[in-house]
């Protein structure tokens, strides 16, 4: 297995991170308006973590795939991974 393949670029990794502070922001914000979402640090950390890691996942998998359906398939698998996953944790 070639080990360059399996990086990605340095633009493409601060899109990883800027989509996963966006997704971040949503629990946020619904701090300020409900008691219902009540999350720590920990959380925050824990969640940015999951995102980042199977956002980068999908990336160097998605990089080498020119069919439009291998990515889609490759993109409902990292979903559903990361459903499982999450799930878990709850």
């Amino acid at each position: 297995m070639n080990i360059e393949k399996l990086t990605i670029s340095k633009r493409s990794t601060y899109t990883v991170l800027a989509i996963t502070c966006i997704v971040l922001l949503t629990p946020f914000t619904a701090m300020f308006f409900t008691q219902e979402v009540n999350w720590g640090v920990l959380d925050f950390a824990v969640a940015g973590g999951l995102l980042f890691f199977f956002g980068y996942v999908h990336q160097v998998l998605t990089a080498g795939s020119k069919s439009l359906a291998m990515h889609i398939l490759i993109s409902g698998v990292v979903f559903a991974l990361l459903l499982l996953v999450w799930s878990q944790l709850i």
